[in-house]
């Protein structure tokens, strides 16, 4: 299932998945196959994920969300997807991301492209920590 979110192949991944192949399964480092598919920007694969009940919230052992790494690659059609799968209204969302390794701006992409209006800020010791609210 891993490489079939990592490559797109969208036909294998709902196979895998109509067999029986666990969904949230993750990888040693944590990563599932949902955060592969939205590292690698295929949509439609995380949003076959997502309709066989992926776990939208499970974060790798570092932290970092599908959320997170949709954001941080510039995926903003994937971001938009996971905030709508989660939160279809998208009213008093919330969700804290991992920032040590992106800038602003990724979240900033999200907005634009999403047809989002969020607030951001940064918080804790390290200033690694984004609070990002969805109207």
């Amino acid at each position: 299932l891993y490489i079939a979110c990592q490559e797109g192949h969208v036909d294998a991944a709902k196979l895998l998945l109509e067999k029986g192949v666990e969904v949230n399964r993750a990888e040693r480092n944590g990563a599932t196959p949902l955060f592969i598919a939205c590292q690698q920007g295929h949509a439609t694969v995380a949003g076959l994920l997502i309709e066989h009940k992926a776990s939208i919230v499970k974060a790798m052992n570092d932290g970092t969300t599908p959320l997170w790494i949709a954001c941080q690659k510039g995926h903003a059609a994937m971001a938009g997807l996971l905030i709508d799968a989660e939160f279809p209204d998208r009213s008093g969302w919330a969700r804290y991301i991992n920032h040590s390794r992106g800038p602003k701006r990724n979240c900033e992409l999200l907005a634009l492209e999403g047809g989002l209006s969020f607030s951001y800020s940064l918080f804790g010791q390290a200033r690694r920590v984004v609070k990002l609210t969805v109207a």
